[in-house]
């Protein structure tokens, strides 16, 4: 798939909040080391866990959490802060602005 980075995500579809857990979250350096597997009209989508991801219309087949540096700092620091926290997946999704075309 091919993106029209002049107009990629010029706008996030949320405000980061004071104080929140994510904060200083490097959103475009998260964004840059993401492999994303799925391509939408608006947004892009990676799927990384244990285990792959099956929903009625949709199938994720699952990556390993180091392939991705940033998200393994993420997931370094979420089980620091939560240790009694489980989990064993996350979606990253990249939302754009602008149609992506294919």
């Amino acid at each position: 798939p091919s993106i029209d980075s002049g107009r990629l995500c010029v706008e996030f579809p949320f405000v980061k909040c004071e104080g929140a857990p994510f904060e200083a979250l490097d959103y475009d350096k998260l964004a840059a080391s993401t492999s994303y597997d799925k391509v939408f009209t608006n947004r892009r989508v990676a799927y990384y866990g244990d285990f792959d991801y099956k929903y009625p219309g949709g199938y994720h087949r699952a990556k390993p959490f180091q392939e991705n540096a940033t998200l393994s700092e993420i997931v370094a620091a979420v089980k620091e802060k939560y240790p009694e926290f489980q989990f064993n997946s996350a979606t990253v999704t990249l939302h754009c602005r602008y149609s992506i075309t294919s």
